[in-house]
């Protein structure tokens, strides 16, 4: 026997083994654990790059409305809630859920898709996002077994179709990597870990609202955490100086906070019912442009950070 197939049966036997240990080790569902590296998550730089990404692959309604004339807009919402359901299922980490429907939401704004291969489309995107973020991704056989429908082959061509209509760019940022650049302002913010995640799924959910770059859908989940977490701002009274790295538009964040307020069956306090004249009330704080505010501009985001519900 030559040295070369001596080789390539050892290759073999160390490849089987490895697969063998891997598929039976035991699943680890909090994935890889964050450690904070100076270089990222303590360097402006990094956290400007992050904000100043390129984000002309994110998803819109108008290109929504251009590619699908099967589907709409309603079932595209059912759709990610099936994603969702599939990644608690299957105990995916945080992360795999908006960076799947991001993929999801990126394919129906780039390609026409019928009704009969939604399934099919957010499987693949599931499983992308999954190894993208997991240090262990589930099987495919754990979704075929819901959907039988579904074989490996077409998975993988499904897989490949994703791929091409996102450009193969897989490395877009989720909320989730802001939020970790919180927490290494103050690891305080990990109180806010459970309400920041669960509006992040309301926000993914509703196509009108993921259509948002995620610096913004950050910011508008943390801000809704806060405000429902009174003990959170005793613990770290400065916590707004925080958000002033973040600049966006003020009428914009509102837009999320109050959405977000609704799905969650409350009643978000307007800036517009302490004051009959509500130009004199803003006055009294800064000098308000309706149009042009911006969040990490003037006191008036000062005294919010006072009172969270006052501005909201």
């Amino acid at each position: 026997m030559s040295n070369s197939k001596l080789s390539n049966a050892g290759l073999t036997s160390t490849r089987k083994r490895v697969t063998n240990i891997l598929d039976n080790a035991p699943q680890v569902y909090d994935g890889v654990s964050l450690n904070m590296d100076p270089a990222i998550h303590g360097n402006d730089k990094a956290l400007q790059k992050l904000c100043d990404m390129d984000l002309n692959g994110l998803p819109s309604i108008a290109n929504f409305l251009t590619f699908q004339v099967y589907i709409c807009q309603y079932q595209r919402n059912a759709e990610v809630q099936w994603i969702l359901e599939m990644c608690e299922k299957f105990h995916c980490d945080s992360l795999v859920f908006p960076l799947a429907t991001s993929y999801f939401d990126r394919y129906l704004c780039a390609r026409t898709a019928e009704y009969q291969e939604l399934r099919f489309i957010s499987s693949a995107c599931i499983f992308l996002a999954a190894k993208m973020k997991m240090a262990k991704p589930p099987k495919y056989d754990a979704v075929q077994a819901d959907f039988p429908h579904l074989t490996t082959k077409k998975l993988f061509d499904y897989e490949l179709k994703v791929s091409q209509a996102i450009k193969w760019n897989f490395a877009m940022p989720t909320p989730f990597e802001f939020f970790d650049h919180f927490l290494a302002f103050s690891p305080y913010f990990m109180m806010l870990r459970e309400g920041f995640e669960r509006a992040i799924r309301a926000i993914y959910c509703d196509f009108d609202l993921a259509c948002f770059d995620p610096k913004i859908q950050a910011l508008g989940a943390l801000y809704f955490a806060i405000t429902i977490d009174t003990d959170f701002t005793n613990c770290l009274p400065t916590w707004f100086s925080y958000f002033q790295r973040f600049p966006y538009s003020l009428h914009t964040l509102k837009h999320i906070y109050d959405q977000l307020y609704m799905k969650q069956g409350l009643q978000g306090v307007g800036f517009f019912e302490y004051n009959n004249n509500p130009q004199t009330y803003i006055s009294t704080y800064a000098d308000y442009n309706l149009f042009g505010s911006e969040i990490w501009s003037g006191p008036l985001w000062d005294n919010v950070a006072k009172v969270p519900h006052v501005l909201f």
